[in-house]
């Protein structure tokens, strides 16, 4: 085997070692965050109005039972059916685990029943989206393994060099 073969297949391995190393990386992350995470969120208490700016609105703020991550909020924001109005999710803000949005005072109580829905497809949303971390994250550490064995054999052909 020449030099130039031998750095090649050198570098093939570094290179192989380093993709491993980052998808083990990878799926620690996917593991903390599959630890860290309340899949599922709800109302707790009664909502809460307030004045608002203008007369005909109110300012209404809905308690979760937990705070939702950066992924929920997302699926909260873009729900797959919605009537459009002023409590639309994308126009709420959610901060903490309060949910806060405007709406008609004629409309709150319906408003509220539409946002309790939105809640109810954020979880959806989410419990799928969380099914394909855990599969992405189960297929990561089967490829490791795989990777990882196939380095074991390379690393015994050439134990005789």
């Amino acid at each position: 085997m020449s030099r130039l073969d031998e750095l090649e297949r050198s570098d093939m391995m570094q290179s192989r070692e380093t993709q491993i190393q980052l998808n083990w990386e990878n799926s620690k992350m996917l593991s903390k965050k599959a630890a860290s995470k309340k899949v599922a969120f709800k109302r707790v208490g009664p909502p809460k109005a307030s004045s608002s700016t203008h007369y005909a609105f109110l300012t209404v703020k809905i308690t979760l039972d937990g705070e939702p991550s950066s992924d929920w909020i997302e699926c909260f924001k873009n729900p797959a059916s919605f009537i459009p109005d002023e409590a639309h999710p994308a126009k709420a803000s959610i901060i903490g685990n309060c949910i806060t949005f405007t709406s008609f005072r004629g409309n709150v109580r319906t408003n509220i029943l539409w946002m309790d829905k939105y809640v109810q497809q954020a979880n959806e949303c989410y419990k799928t989206m969380d099914t394909m971390y855990v599969a992405e994250e189960k297929s990561q550490r089967k490829r490791k393994k795989a990777e990882q064995e196939e380095i074991n054999k390379i690393n015994e052909s050439l134990k005789d060099l």
